[in-house]
């Protein structure tokens, strides 16, 4: 594997960081606390196993998650606020640092991400673009 735990951990800390930004200026009204995340290693079969079986999940969401082509092993970033799945970030530890290995967001919570996508445009968060590693974030986002 060449994408560490440590380099997975360093990316979501920045996300959690700019989530909790927003949060706390009330961008994110749906969100009474900061997001608990869960980072860990799996096999894209367990992960497609769960999204199969979670019944909050819109149903487009789920087959899209089941039908992408994904490598064998994932890096799952799974973030619950009340024990309610807010989102989960899945990422390829097969790639390199360099390259973006952002699989994809599982959007357990499609108002969050509509938000998301809204503060997405707005010219004050434009030093959060600066990270290299969030803009795939928010990009992905933005683009779905």
């Amino acid at each position: 594997m060449r994408i560490t735990y440590d380099v997975i951990e360093r990316i979501v800390i920045i996300f959690d960081s700019s989530v909790e930004t927003f949060r706390n200026n009330r961008l994110l009204p749906q969100l009474g606390k900061r997001l608990e995340w869960d980072l860990f290693l799996s096999t894209n079969n367990d992960m497609k196993e769960e999204v199969l079986l979670y019944r909050d999940l819109d149903d487009a969401e789920r087959r899209d998650v089941l039908t992408e082509k994904m490598p064998r092993f994932v890096w799952r970033a799974m973030a619950v606020v009340d024990e309610k799945s807010i989102v989960e970030i899945v990422f390829d530890p097969t790639d390199i640092e360099q390259g973006n290995f952002l699989t994809r967001a599982i959007r357990y919570d499609r108002p969050f991400f509509e938000i998301l996508k809204s503060i997405r445009t707005m010219p004050s968060i434009a030093p959060i673009n600066k990270y290299f590693f969030v803009s795939p974030m928010f990009d992905w986002i933005r683009e779905h």
